[in-house]
């Protein structure tokens, strides 16, 4: 083995992992987003479920049964959440709606 295949080794090596790491942080960095597009998307249901199924109840009430609701969803769904992320996203959800209204 001359220098030359081992430099040519040594690259292949080299570019190999380099295009491995790439892959994993691209992957891990698409289920994140993935994650939380689903949050958002079941957000937005949650407020329009507590819409329509809770019309005589007031805003903070609301609310609460649409963090409720989101986190059941997340919870069945394997998502861990907590009630401050849970809140946030409910709230992003609602003044989306209101947006588009």
């Amino acid at each position: 083995m001359n220098f030359q295949d081992f430099l040519l080794s040594a690259a292949s090596l080299f570019l190999l992992g380099l295009g491995s790491y790439v892959f994993s942080r691209w992957h891990v960095d698409r289920l994140t987003l993935d994650r939380y597009r689903k949050i958002l998307d079941l957000a937005e249901e949650a407020v329009l479920f507590v819409e329509d199924a809770f019309p005589e109840k007031r805003g903070l009430e609301k609310l609460r049964e649409a963090i409720q609701y989101l986190r059941r969803c997340c919870e069945r769904l394997g998502i861990p959440l907590d009630d401050a992320e849970a809140e946030a996203k409910v709230r992003a959800a609602y003044q989306k709606l209101e947006r588009t209204r």
